[in-house]
């Protein structure tokens, strides 16, 4: 038994143990209670955003997925060749018929009998022209007057490989050595495509028994030629035309074709209505599913439902209106005007959802089916004369125009005010490439004489909305803000209810101790009466 119970026999009488802990509960509990409601709420908010990270990577996907279903197509058939689109606002739809009657290729020599790649072939000079072979088997060769002859000096001791080295840092051509195998090595020369990219090699060796000697051209290359120098011969519309390369981007305005072999085939550019219409039905039906989950979140409650688990969080509040804000913004830099979605079917209705509206869609479509480009596909386009452009812009720029600017005749450039480097492509105009800025990632090449112009760039909606989504989720976002403030908020409760379980000790020991002093009083004290009681009736006993 212990003290207490001995105590409490002959003290109070009073329970200590439930008295203390009835006290400390009264002290400790409501505190206990507040912080446990409050961390209930924070982690069902930190719970809700989790959700609405969900629902942003679902939004996310069905852009991704609208992307890669593009409106804008070229569909080809039969195997002559395949299209890219480099410049979509210099797009026309069509269809062209394109007969690929032969390919460009490239001139290739073969010079054989080498013992070993090592073997050592002897010095001289080497004098290398890039033209045209007009009689391969007599030596007619015209070369290019745009193209400089360029110069090699051979070390006595070089070896085949040192000359396929020395050949390969040429302009127009590359070298290498191959082995036949059947013990013996030959070096392989190929120039570029096109029939004026023929090379051909006037050599002067130190002594005449030097090796070097045989690969000395100017009396022809019959006997070296495995294939010569051509051009692409191919039919646009029944029109006959020639092309140096198998890589055409001057028969389709904003287009590349890459001729892949001889043969027909017809290309169709075109803007597909159904697939643009499924598109935006898919559009509002993601956009509205992500909307309504923000809206119950959030909802305050009362009579248009229960109140959300994120009701008065301002970080979820600002996403459901940036959400709304951008399907009813103009996007701009997609041409002349802005262009709204609501023209373009995408309607608004009073509970701040979307619908699709097809009549709306069948109209503004039947007008200007370009429109829709904007939804989409980002714009780059130029718009001066004289100037193209093409590619991605690697910078986090908005849409809008940039200036380009140039000196005359310089290779230098600015774009937007960022530097762009330029390279004479040796046919009246310049490629630059903007190093920094928001064209960064483009090429864009201007006719010589040209010396300042603009470019115009346009975010489709989806790049907008990727952006958007992109930035919520990161680690600096506001969802990721708004889950560290409310982490913090756990660790903080969790704190406190680790300092009340060690108040709630404390108080227990004080309050026991305090209630064990007490009793041992009054115990005391019974015992001083009893003492008293029994002294008074001995003496009343006495004097009877």
């Amino acid at each position: 038994m212990d003290i207490l119970s001995t105590l409490n026999k002959n003290g109070s009488g009073i329970n200590l143990r439930d008295l203390t802990a009835s006290l400390v509960a009264a002290e400790i509990e409501p505190i206990r209670s507040s912080v446990n409601a409050r961390l209930t709420a924070t982690e069902t908010s930190i719970s809700a955003l989790g959700q609405v990270r969900a629902g942003f990577d679902r939004l996310g996907s069905a852009a991704a997925a609208l992307k890669a279903s593009p409106v804008l197509r070229a569909q080809t058939s039969g195997v002559g060749a395949s299209v890219t689109f480099t410049e979509k606002a210099r797009l026309t739809e069509g269809t062209t018929d394109l007969n690929v009657l032969s390919l460009a290729t490239r001139q290739v020599l073969e010079f054989s009998g080498f013992a070993d790649k090592d073997a050592v072939v002897g010095g001289g000079s080497f004098t290398v022209d890039i033209g045209v072979w007009i009689d391969p088997a007599n030596g007619t060769f015209f070369a290019d007057p745009e193209q400089t002859a360029q110069s090699l000096t051979i070390p006595v001791d070089a070896t085949l490989s040192q000359i396929a080295d020395a050949l390969n840092a040429l302009d127009g051509i590359s070298a290498r050595v191959l082995s036949k195998g059947d013990g013996s090595f030959s070096l392989g020369i190929a120039s570029e495509t096109g029939a004026g990219s023929a090379v051909r090699f006037s050599v002067s060796p130190d002594v005449p028994s030097s090796g070097l000697g045989i690969f000395d051209t100017t009396a022809g290359v019959s006997g070296v030629q495995i294939q010569p120098a051509g051009d692409a011969l191919l039919e646009v519309d029944g029109i006959a035309i020639l092309r140096s390369t198998n890589t055409v981007d001057d028969i389709l305005p904003g287009a590349r074709i890459d001729l892949t072999r001889v043969g027909l085939s017809t290309i169709t550019i075109a803007r597909d209505r159904e697939t643009a219409s499924t598109n935006l039905e898919f559009l509002v039906t993601s956009l509205n599913e992500t909307l309504t989950l923000l809206g119950d979140l959030t909802s305050r409650g009362g009579g248009t439902g229960p109140k959300g688990a994120l009701a008065g969080d301002i970080a979820a509040q600002s996403l459901h209106e940036q959400i709304r804000s951008l399907v009813t913004s103009p996007l701009a830099g997609h041409g002349d005007a802005a262009i709204f979605l609501t023209d373009l079917g995408i309607a608004t209705q009073r509970d701040g959802t979307f619908r699709f509206d097809r009549a709306v869609f069948d109209r503004t479509f039947d007008a200007d089916p370009t429109r829709f480009d904007a939804v989409f596909e980002d714009t780059l386009q130029s718009k001066t004369d004289g100037i193209t452009v093409s590619g991605t812009p690697g910078g986090d720029k908005d849409s809008g125009v940039f200036d380009f600017a140039r000196p005359a005749g310089s290779l230098f450039a600015t774009v937007d005010g960022s530097a762009a480097i330029g390279e004479s492509l040796g046919d009246g105009t310049t490629r630059y490439v903007p190093l920094r800025g928001g064209l960064a990632g483009t090429e864009i090449i201007a006719q010589d004489g040209l010396t300042s112009g603009s470019i115009q760039f346009g975010k489709s909606f989806l790049t907008l909305l990727q952006d958007l989504l992109d930035d919520s989720l990161s680690g600096t976002g506001q969802i990721a803000a708004r889950e560290t403030i409310l982490n913090d908020k756990i660790s903080d409760d969790t704190d406190a209810l680790s300092a009340l379980e060690a108040r709630s000790a404390t108080l227990e020991d004080r309050f026991m101790t305090r209630f064990t002093v007490m009793e041992v009083a009054i115990s005391q004290l019974k015992s001083t009466g009893t003492y008293l009681t029994n002294l008074v009736d001995s003496w009343n006993n006495a004097n009877q």
